[in-house]
């Protein structure tokens, strides 16, 4: 049958990806239990596209062909049987019932029907029923912004086209449809557009449109004028600008804001209101934030899904597609009032949220705690920003306490320190609230601090502590007093980190917060080797059930019993605290317990396993950048090489701690350089230091060559594989593994992010001596792990 015979437009332009997509299409069509297939999606996802190029796949199937009829053009549901009629050219009696002549000429044949464009013909939807109950050898594949909602249909909801999420990993360009339609589009307006060159750029347009076909195309219509960098930025700006500039296009489809216009003016006033309402979410939401913020019923949320205007997404979760939900946020913004009053709902709703876990953050759940801050993030960055505009400092002194550990724990201090920075520019002037801009300052302090940032830091606690005096609040001057004192402690000040922090302890001993006692009692631990504190420490935490005290103290017994020699105590307590640590999102925990373990096994002269370790302590301090650990891991690894035989190359990591130390001091203070360089080598390392202009770059320009050297590394064999080394909790995610379970399935069922699932498994990868998740199992049923 011919593309005439079928009566389908010809396409001007190749068709792009969708390849699942017209499987599944045609799965379903040639199944006899499917009778009517609904590609369901917003204006310009590309449904009438697919639907066409669906017809060249399917039409062998139909003994009376397939035949598309066009709805776009009708203005009421009395057309649509007229419509059809025309499309299979046959001709109505208009003095009869129009329904019963089509069901009785459509009866006898086998053919289908592409119903295209159905969304502003709902009230007409019956015909569709009527039409399969009274010919049984009609199928009907409809594309529309909602979903028809009759019986029998099944929907296929369309979404973008594929493009990678960023460059970092180099992706394989070819599998990106997204990526080859812009190429395609651009090529057209400029014969020498190349995607190579302008890759990022187009990465870029490409997620702030989320892979739909038309906004790519308007897009791609620019490259003779814009760089694809300079594109991006204006899609940012001005959704307006995605528009096309061809003629002959269908009114509708002239750009992005036609298109969402069409959509928009078949909401009904409430349901435009409840769509503006949930524009103020970034990402995804819960609906219950869409109840509290937005108005909206779970009867709205569906609503809205089946005229694909919101999402579902994973783990009970909604979103809006991007430029959906700009535009909806533009229709919002021209009514002031309802504006401010939805991002207000949004503001306390967020910082309500942060308020309610702070109890299970500092105590014992901070794996859900912080789980739900990472889930909530985009949101949360949101109603911080808002709150700190609005002036609602209410709801900043309500979010701030879980905010700020948050971003300290997770070692995300630049971004921590911008949003702190929002609230302390709000509040700067407001002497009303005074001692809140004091707790931001101190707090703004420790990111800065942890950030190596030294002098700003100082600047900061010299202020928050003054203001507590101000307003002489105990709790808050021995706050800032511990961080102030963990600060000097940092810059090799031990005697005056030691004031500060029997300063802070004896202001505990008289007000009613253990938490941070026993935060307080830890660091003297550390800077007295003294135990007692330590265990004390310990105590409390347990006694508050707070998982991330105990994950912590329990990092600085590791390090005693080091320091005791005692090599089977620091590896058990070393394991459980890499575990604890992980598991919370400590990263900087992680890093040390990571360098407790590489002690172990230098000690052990396991060399291997102790590099290994020492450099995924490199890795954690190089990407959260804790500048203060790396004297320590760079002399770790200099051992570890040295141990292997690498003199070359562990001369310049021992050069570059000996450098370091010698510039910023020796931080923890137990640190004695000069006596864990092995003696053969000292000299040549002394020597070369006095050459490290920048230690730190010293070690850095060292990190790939030395990968290079662990890569090489001969792996363990299977004989000495050590299972018996796995922990309780990797062998739990090795047996979900073997049950098939996702990445995502077994950190939801274990409440994990998908980061730490993927740890486990790089651990679990390394200690049995295999690369891959079936590797892996098939390794573990011979070591008798799984059955």
């Amino acid at each position: 049958m011919t593309l005439t015979e079928l009566h389908l437009p010809a396409s001007t332009t190749p068709f792009v990806g969708r390849g699942t997509h017209l499987a599944e299409i045609t799965r379903l069509l040639s199944d006899p239990g499917c009778r009517l297939v609904s590609l369901i999606g917003p204006g310009g996802i590309g449904k009438t596209r697919l639907a066409q190029e669906t017809i060249r796949h399917v039409v062998s199937l139909f003994d009376d062909g397939v035949y598309f009829v066009s709805l776009q053009a009708l203005s009421a549901p009395d057309f649509m049987v007229p419509a059809i009629a025309e499309a299979l050219e046959y001709e109505l009696n208009h003095c009869c019932d129009l329904e019963e002549q089509l069901v009785d000429y459509l009866q006898p044949l086998n053919l289908l029907l592409v119903m295209d464009n159905f969304e502003h013909l709902m009230a007409g939807v019956g015909i569709i029923s009527t039409l399969l109950a009274g010919a049984p050898g009609v199928k009907v594949l409809a594309t529309s912004r909602e979903t028809l909602n009759v019986p029998g249909e099944w929907v296929l909801p369309l979404s973008g086209l594929m493009y990678p999420a960023s460059l970092d990993d180099q992706p394989d360009v070819s599998a990106y449809c997204a990526l080859a339609l812009f190429e395609q589009s651009a090529r057209r307006v400029r014969a020498d557009f190349s995607l190579e060159d302008e890759l990022a750029g187009v990465v870029k347009i490409c997620a702030l449109v989320e892979g739909m076909p038309l906004a790519l195309e308007f897009a791609a219509g620019w490259v003779n004028t814009l760089s694809c960098d300079e594109i991006a930025a204006e899609i940012q700006r001005n959704l307006g600008f995605l528009e096309s500039r061809m003629h002959g296009v269908e009114p509708r489809h002239t750009s992005m804001r036609a298109v969402l216009d069409y959509s928009w003016n078949l909401l009904s006033p409430g349901e435009q209101q409840i769509f503006m309402n949930l524009a103020v979410f970034r990402d995804s939401f819960t609906r219950q934030a869409a109840a509290a913020v937005a108005g909206a019923s779970l009867a709205d949320l569906s609503l809205l899904i089946d005229k694909s205007l919101v999402r579902r997404a994973d783990a009970g979760r909604y979103d809006i597609h991007e430029l959906v939900r700009q535009y909806a946020e533009r229709q919002l913004n021209v009514e002031m009032d309802n504006s401010v009053a939805a991002r207000t709902r949004h503001v306390s709703y967020y910082m309500g949220l942060l308020q309610q876990i702070h109890a299970d953050l500092f105590g014992a759940h901070p794996q859900q705690a912080m789980r739900t801050i990472e889930h909530e993030i985009k949101n949360i960055r949101v109603a911080w920003g808002w709150a700190a505009i609005l002036g609602l400092s209410t709801e900043i002194e309500r979010g701030l306490e879980s905010l700020w550990f948050f971003y300290d724990t997770r070692s995300w201090y630049r971004e921590g320190e911008k949003l702190l920075d929002l609230a302390v520019d709000a509040l700067r002037e407001d002497s009303d609230r005074r001692e809140l801009y004091g707790k931001l300052v101190t707090r703004q302090g420790v990111l800065a601090s942890s950030m190596n940032r030294f002098a700003q830091a100082e600047v900061l606690f010299d202020e928050g502590l003054a203001i507590a005096h101000q307003f002489e609040n105990p709790a808050e001057i021995a706050f800032g007093m511990v961080r102030r004192g963990s600060l000097a402690a940092f810059q090799s000040s031990f005697q005056e980190s030691l004031f500060y922090m029997h300063e802070a302890l004896s202001i505990h001993e008289t007000i009613d917060e253990p938490w941070e006692k026993a935060y307080t009692l830890n660091w003297l631990s550390l800077l007295c080797s003294n135990r007692d504190y330590v265990a004390q420490a310990d105590t409390i935490f347990r006694q508050l059930n707070s998982e991330w005290g105990a994950a912590v103290t329990s990092i600085s017994r590791a390090y005693f019993a080091l320091n005791d020699g005692d090599i089977d105590a620091a590896r058990a307590i070393g394991e459980h605290s890499l575990t604890a640590c992980q598991e919370i999102g400590i990263r900087w925990g992680v890093a040390s317990a990571y360098e407790v373990l590489g002690e172990v096994n230098l000690a052990r002269h396991a060399y291997r396993d102790a590099l290994r370790q020492f450099r995924e302590m490199l890795r954690i301090a190089a990407d959260s950048q804790l500048a203060h650990y790396l004297a320590t891991v760079a002399l770790g690894i200099g051992r570890a090489l040295a141990g292997l035989g690498e003199e070359t190359m562990a001369l310049r990591f021992l050069a570059a701690a000996h450098r370091y130390c010698e510039l910023q001091g020796r931080w923890p203070s137990y640190m004695d350089v000069e006596s864990q360089i092995p003696a053969a080598l000292f000299e040549s390392v002394a020597a070369q230091s006095v050459h490290v202009a920048d230690p730190v770059a010293a070690i850095m320009e060292s990190e790939n060559q030395l990968d290079e050297f662990i890569q090489n590394l001969e792996p363990p064999s299977p004989s000495t594989a050590r299972a018996d080394l796995l922990t309780e909790r990797e062998v739990e995610v090795l047996g979900l593994v073997g049950e098939g379970k996702t990445n995502r399935a077994i950190a939801d069922e274990l409440i994990l992010s998908v980061g730490t699932v993927k740890w486990y498994l790089s651990q679990i990868y390394s200690k049995i001596g295999v690369g891959s998740r079936t590797q892996a199992l098939v390794r573990a049923r011979e070591l008798g792990l799984l059955t």
